[in-house]
């Protein structure tokens, strides 16, 4: 019964590190509230109209966010879109850890024709990987407000990338 008590003993210390270690004080290597101007960040129109822009209407930061629609409008009717906003380089060199790319969304979208995804390019936006979703797959309908979203980044450590917030209807 000793040998077994220290075998149970030893399980759970280790078991306790890895917790720990798990749960280790995250390091901040971007962050943008969206309110200081675009900030580096781009849009790119792959059919129909530009819309994304940066208002003020809806957000979750203290006073903007970035939304793919008409201000006049209230919506993004503007026919068939497809577009994105797209983070400037952020620099992942020299980490080696897990990565996750947390952010804020609220969408209210035709349900099973218009779709929210995420991608990251680690060749300058010559190239994406899909990190949510895509057209018929991606999340559609309504998110019921705002909601915190992660997403897993560590196959890109050591990597230079951007984030593609991606719209299409």
């Amino acid at each position: 019964y000793y040998d077994n008590h220290q075998a149970i003993l030893g399980e759970l210390l280790e078991f306790r590190d890895e917790v720990l270690e798990t749960f280790a004080e995250p390091t901040l290597i971007y962050f943008d509230d969206m309110e200081s101007g675009e900030n580096g960040w781009t849009t790119e129109t792959y059919s129909g109209s530009d819309l994304w822009h940066q208002t003020n209407q809806n957000y979750n930061s203290p006073e903007n966010s970035w939304w793919p629609g008409n201000e006049e409008q209230g919506n993004y009717d503007a026919g068939w879109i497809s577009e994105a906003v797209i983070s400037p380089i952020i620099d992942l060199s020299g980490i080696d850890t897990t990565i996750t790319l947390q952010f804020f969304e609220s969408y209210n979208t035709e349900s099973g024709w218009d779709f929210c995804m995420v991608d990251v390019s680690n060749d300058g936006g010559v190239s994406w990987t899909s990190l949510r979703g895509v057209p018929g797959e991606a999340p559609s309908g309504n998110s019921g407000g705002w909601i915190t979203t992660y997403l897993d980044l560590t196959a890109f450590q050591g990597q230079s990338i951007q984030i593609r917030f991606y719209f299409d209807t």
